[in-house]
C-alpha cells in the first residue's frame, strides 16, 4: 500500500485501470498493485458443471422466439431475467 500525497483525478485512474488499484483508507488516498489471482485447473465436478452451464447459455440463442417471449413474460414480475429462468429450468431438468 502506498499513501498518495495528493488526490488523483479521473484521467489518471482510467489510465492506470487494471494495473493500480486506487482507494481511500481512513480518508487518505492510497494505491496498490491490482489484485491478481492465478487461474487454476477446475476440479472434474466443477468442469462438468461449467460445461453444462455454458451449454445452457448457448442454447438460449437457438430457442424459438415464441418460447423466449414466454420466458420474458415469466420474468416480468421476477427479479431475474428470462435467460436466468431458462438456464435454471434447463439445469434442473437435466438432473432428472
Amino acid at each position: 500500500m502506498a499513501v498518495l500525497k495528493q488526490p488523483i483525478n479521473r484521467v489518471q485512474v482510467d489510465t492506470l485501470s487494471g494495473v493500480v488499484d486506487f482507494y481511500y483508507w481512513r480518508g487518505l488516498p492510497c494505491a496498490r498493485k491490482w489484485p491478481h489471482w492465478p487461474a487454476r485447473v477446475p476440479y472434474p465436478a466443477e468442469k462438468i458443471a461449467q460445461d453444462r452451464f455454458a451449454y445452457a447459455m448457448q442454447m438460449w440463442a437457438f430457442l424459438p422466439r415464441y418460447l423466449q417471449d414466454q420466458y420474458r413474460n415469466m420474468a416480468v414480475s421476477a427479479s431475474v431475467t428470462a435467460r436466468d429462468i431458462f438456464v435454471r429450468a434447463y439445469l434442473n431438468a437435466s438432473r432428472l
